[in-house]
């Protein structure tokens, strides 16, 4: 997954606790998982965006991702904020840049985040990845 989803690698994914922020993971949606995509034909539903076919909906070759997702709708800034104690982790990509790393750990310290900090890494000899900590 780290390929498609955090840039081959260079990316980020965050680790939270929904638990901490019922109000910003409201509602968690479920992904259906489709052996064909679903057909959409604005034709015969006018005004009417198919909204669960268009972001709540993979391929069923994703289905041991087991996703939830929550769509949030774009407001003025395009921000959206949560409980910073919902953050519960940070796991770097294996090909994240030095840099990228440093700064998001000084954004991390000075605003009081509490996060547990990772990076994944290849297994040597073989194309497992494995997730150690900073």
């Amino acid at each position: 997954m780290w390929a498609h989803y955090a840039e081959s690698n260079t990316g980020i994914c965050l680790g939270f606790d929904v638990m901490e922020d019922l109000d910003f993971f409201d509602p968690l949606i479920k992904i259906d998982y489709l052996p064909e995509c679903p057909k959409i034909s604005y034709l015969e539903t006018p005004g009417e965006f198919p909204v669960k076919e268009v972001f709540f909906t993979k391929s069923i070759e994703w289905k041991d991702e087991k996703e939830y997702r929550v769509l949030k709708m774009n407001n003025d800034d395009n921000l959206f904020a949560f409980n910073k104690n919902s953050l519960r982790s940070i796991t770097f990509g294996i090909d994240c840049e030095p840099e990228e790393i440093k700064a998001i750990k000084e954004i991390l310290s000075r605003n009081s985040y509490n996060v547990n900090l990772s990076k994944l890494v290849k297994v040597s000899g073989s194309f497992k990845f494995k997730i150690e900590p900073l």
